[in-house]
C-alpha cells in the first residue's frame, strides 16, 4: 500500500475498498514496533467513533473492532505514534445484505483469531 498524500507527519494512504464487516486489521510498519510507542488508534465512521482493540506483533499490529462495522459505509482508521507520526487510511466495507436477501457466493466473514 502506498502513501497517497503526505502532509507534514501524516501519511494518508489511498481508500481500502471492499473491507469485511466482520474483520480485523493487520498494519505492517516499516520497523518494530512496541505498544509503548503507540499513542492512539481510532476508527471513524463520520463522527462516530468505534472503539477498537490493539496488539502490536514485531513489525505489525492488529486492530479489532469491538464491534462489527456496517456494510457499504465509508470509515477511516487513524494511527498516531509517539513521535508524532500520523497514519490516515480510509476504507469501505463490503456491500451489506439482510438477513432475507441471497448474498453472492464471494461474501464472506472473516473469523478474528485469537493472538
Amino acid at each position: 500500500m502506498e502513501v497517497l498524500n503526505q502532509q507534514g507527519n501524516t501519511m494518508y494512504f489511498d481508500t481500502v475498498k471492499g473491507a469485511p464487516i466482520n474483520t480485523m486489521f493487520r498494519v505492517n510498519f516499516s520497523r518494530r514496533l512496541t505498544e509503548d510507542e503507540l499513542r492512539s488508534v481510532s476508527i471513524r465512521k463520520g463522527m462516530d467513533f468505534i472503539p477498537a482493540e490493539v496488539r502490536v506483533v514485531s513489525d505489525h499490529a492488529y486492530i479489532i473492532p469491538k464491534y462489527e462495522l456496517m456494510g457499504d459505509r465509508s470509515y477511516s482508521m487513524s494511527i498516531v505514534l509517539n513521535n508524532g507520526e500520523i497514519y490516515v487510511l480510509p476504507f469501505e466495507t463490503e456491500k451489506a445484505y439482510r438477513r432475507g436477501d441471497i448474498s453472492p457466493a464471494t461474501h464472506r466473514k472473516t473469523p478474528i483469531p485469537y493472538l
